[in-house]
């Protein structure tokens, strides 16, 4: 009894030691992100503005619906969903697969790839005197992540000669699939497999090194909002960007975590990590090896149908941002259709477009062109109810969450409370968007564009649409950009010659501003 009490206390100093271990890293990094922060906005100096002052900016709902129009931008929304929703599977439930897949603390001498007896997790705890590394799970896991990094560091030079060899376009492709690939290598794995698992965590640090790839498909994306915009909005695609893992990261890691919790999972005895049941063990390796697969390999099939495939549509998609800053039409760099950027004036903007822009589509400019006096007041009165049912939502949603609280303690029924704090997240966004229109609308009834305005954004949005249609209309196979290169050396050249042929034609556009939004 007196050894069984000691090793007890070992455990549980052991396990207060990693808590304290966890605590002052998380100090460091947080202290580490102030520090920088703040030398980065004392340091980092702004540029200065203009010499007649920066423009006003378009209201939160124009940049967000503004943004999903661009169809390169859109296009890739959805794959970078699925990206976080992978990544965050993984980083959730990698320390638990070594925990309760591998196992290291319940390696036998039969099974151990090392012919270590680790006895039921004794040897694992850092206070024993038969500690042995082989058996402490938070060893294994930081072998494994150092395998990662190394590996990642490693392929680096090898990525950066694939782009200069075969583009960043096939590159970034070939690393969206093997992010996909590296992540199924996980499933075929099972207890004891501490070797294995160090060459499949080294192999799925290989993609690690080529993240580069999706700022450098983000730049891109920013400079085709320029071409059809006529301005650079760095701030709104990075923020989207970087924002939407986070959004992601929520679900995705809170709900396997009660799945692991409504299969049986069996917490830790004083720090000592406890043998889970086959459904715990299954259900870890599913959801971090097939479900976080599946993800990465839908956002790679996702992320075939970005529109912009070859270097010669970036070289006529710069040319065409140059022609627009003259003034002139230039070829759109995807369907090859002349296009010219329409300018609106600040006056413009804040007399009516920005108030437009809350209603996508040309149906809506068409209807209020057409009868403002009846068009405005139905179109107040939708965004009234569409006000009321995100009431709803937000009511529902907040009662579904408290009522559902008392279900976190059952296993069961777990993921309920999960899936209601989602919800509830969801309905406060949609209440917020809204609103937003609801006012906009309101605004539009009170004071409403003038005809000219109405119909000079209905002309925009019909060219839009015009592009739009003609996207939709190509091949699949030309979209994919399967097309041989000889196809594409012959657009580029077709579309360079209308370029010129517009030059020829003189300005077709001159905007009195840069503002021009959708």
């Amino acid at each position: 009894e007196f050894c069984s009490c000691t090793r007890l206390c070992h455990q549980a100093c052991a396990s207060a030691n990693r808590a304290y271990g966890f605590m002052f890293t998380g100090l460091f990094f947080g202290l580490w992100y102030l520090i920088t922060c703040y030398t980065c906005c004392h340091v980092v100096q702004e540029r200065p503005p203009p010499p007649g002052g920066r423009r006003k900016t378009a209201p939160l709902v124009p940049s967000m619906l503004k943004a999903l129009q661009n169809p390169a931008f859109s296009a890739l929304l959805p794959a970078w969903a699925c990206d976080a929703v992978s990544a965050a599977i993984f980083l959730a439930l990698c320390p638990y697969y070594v925990m309760y897949v591998i196992a290291p603390e319940y390696q036998t001498a039969g099974d151990s790839p090392f012919g270590v007896d680790c006895l039921q997790g004794a040897r694992g705890v850092s206070t024993s005197k038969t500690y042995d590394r082989r058996c402490n799970t938070m060893v294994v896991l930081g072998s494994c992540v150092t395998a990662a990094l190394i590996a990642a560091i490693a392929s680096t030079p090898l990525w950066l000669y694939g782009v200069r060899r075969f583009g960043k376009i096939k590159m970034w492709l070939a690393w969206s699939l093997t992010m996909a690939v590296t992540n199924f290598m996980f499933l075929p794995l099972t207890r004891s497999s501490i070797i294995s698992c160090f060459a499949v965590c080294a192999v799925n640090g290989l993609p690690i090194a080529a993240k580069f790839l999706a700022d450098a498909i983000l730049a891109d994306i920013i400079d085709y909002d320029e071409f059809l915009t006529g301005t650079r909005n760095e701030a709104t695609y990075t923020m989207f960007k970087s924002f939407l893992p986070k959004i992601m990261a929520i679900p995705a890691a809170a709900l396997p975590l009660a799945i692991m919790n409504s299969c049986g999972h069996i917490p830790a005895d004083n720090g000592k990590v406890m043998l889970q049941p086959t459904s715990v063990v299954i259900s870890v390796r599913v959801m971090l090896g097939g479900c976080s697969g599946v993800g990465a390999l839908f956002a790679w099939y996702l992320k075939t149908k970005y529109p912009l495939k070859t270097d010669e549509q970036l070289e006529i998609m710069a040319e065409g941002i140059r022609q627009h800053r003259e003034g002139k039409a230039a070829p759109d760099p995807v369907t090859g259709k002349e296009y010219a950027i329409t300018a609106y004036t600040d006056e413009e903007n804040e007399c009516g477009v920005w108030r437009l822009d809350h209603f996508v589509g040309v149906q809506v400019v068409q209807e209020i062109a057409d009868n403002p006096s009846e068009a405005l007041p139905k179109l107040t009165s939708r965004c009234f109810m569409h006000f009321l049912l995100a009431i709803l939502l937000v009511i529902v949603s907040v009662c579904s969450l408290v009522g559902s609280a008392p279900l976190l303690k059952n296993k069961e029924l777990g993921a309920v409370p999960t899936v209601c704090a989602v919800f509830m997240g969801v309905s406060f966004v949609f209440l917020g968007f809204s609103a937003l229109r609801w006012r906009a609308a309101r605004e539009m009834q009170e004071t409403p564009p003038s005809s000219a305005l109405l119909a000079k954004v209905l002309e925009h949005r019909r060219v839009l649409q015009a592009l739009a249609d003609a996207r939709r209309s190509q091949p699949p196979a030309d979209q994919a950009g399967d097309q041989p290169e000889e196809h594409h050396a012959a657009q580029a050249d077709s579309l360079r010659s209308a370029g010129v042929a517009n030059e020829a034609n003189g300005p077709t556009a001159s905007p009195e501003s840069e503002g021009q939004q959708f």
